[in-house]
């Protein structure tokens, strides 16, 4: 029982509303962000991350200015090799 309680806490948000304007503000944003880490912006990208960001991953904890400087080494090495370059996909969003 205590089990079935905590999923359907857990998928709570899952059904919140989201209104047109705030679901094109969060389009729009991740947009930005999206265009600002392909092009390796680093005043962009800046504004998107908190100074008090940690990122977990593989390779262990990475703060802003790691996660800033992966970016714009990865937009460098993809401007280098354009046809080994992710594209970007936009519009994988899941509103209720």
């Amino acid at each position: 029982m205590m089990a079935a309680v905590l999923m359907f806490l857990a998928a709570a948000p899952a059904f919140a509303q989201c209104s047109d304007a705030d679901r094109k503000a969060l389009e729009t944003l991740d947009h930005a962000w999206g265009d600002a880490t392909n092009r390796g912006d680093r005043a962009a990208m800046a504004t998107f991350i908190s100074s008090e960001y940690q990122g977990f991953g593989a390779a262990g904890t990475q703060n802003k200015t790691a996660a800033i400087d992966a970016a714009v080494t990865a937009a460098e090495q993809n401007r280098a090799n354009p046809a080994d370059a992710p594209r970007p996909v936009y519009g994988s969003y899941s509103f209720s």
